[in-house]
């Protein structure tokens, strides 16, 4: 794989309608980067992959290191090399520091991987708990949250266009873990206070699916899908 392109493994569209399933390894996962986000079987926790390294960020609050025989229905990862580096030495919220990755990003419509590592005064997270079949809707699902001051870690993420809304989540999907691996999860808002902002612009997209019978059989529900990915991510 280019090390200029964003795989893909399954899409938010099918997870968001139910398919939960776990169809692919870690391992496998990990042929394709060293960089990336996703969730694991039944939509058990948050996955983070940082330096090669898989973590799952649990919904009961703990960091697990994956082995590489644990199974994913979704993820993305990539090769990270950043193109955009700069720092921030200020304390701003999420939505000011996104907007400074758009100025700095080479295109809206390219996708970008978006690191950002250092010290976040505030970090808000959540985890989704693992389901079982049969599935409900994503965006019925319970899901606890977790706060953070004062924290050291990274932001692993990326940036998609609004095109690709269904594919993946336009703009922002990024997870955190924390420095000592005790803390992460899907990040919904954060404070940074001393960082350093990585970017890397993407030229091309692999998209992969599940081979499997259940997911090519299946007839989706989708009609709502849009909406229920910008309420749940």
């Amino acid at each position: 794989m280019s090390k200029n392109s964003l795989y893909q493994y399954g899409t938010i569209g099918s997870l968001m309608a139910g398919a939960m399933d776990g169809t692919d390894t870690i391992n496998d996962f990990l042929k394709h980067g060293d960089f990336g986000i996703g969730t694991m079987d039944g939509v058990d926790g948050e996955l983070v992959v940082l330096d090669g390294q898989a973590f799952k960020m649990s919904a009961k609050g703990y960091v697990v290191h994956l082995e590489g025989e644990e199974k994913l229905p979704y993820g993305a990862i990539a090769h990270f090399h950043a193109n955009h580096t700069f720092t921030i030495q200020d304390e701003l919220d999420n939505e000011a520091v996104e907007a400074l990755i758009l100025d700095k990003m080479r295109s809206k419509n390219l996708f970008a991987g978006v690191k950002i590592s250092g010290t976040f005064k505030k970090m808000h997270t959540r985890a989704m708990p693992k389901q079982e079949p049969p599935y409900i809707r994503f965006s019925e699902v319970e899901q606890p949250n977790f706060y953070a001051d004062e924290i050291k870690g990274s932001i692993v993420g990326f940036y998609s266009p609004a095109l690709f809304h269904g594919t993946s989540v336009a703009g922002f999907h990024i997870h955190f873990i924390s420095d000592d691996q005790k803390f992460g999860g899907h990040v919904l808002d954060y404070v940074v206070e001393d960082v350093t902002v990585e970017i890397q612009d993407y030229a091309n997209l692999i998209q992969d699916f599940p081979k499997e019978a259940e997911f090519l059989d299946t007839e989706f529900d989708y009609s709502n899908i849009a909406e229920e990915i910008s309420l749940s991510e």
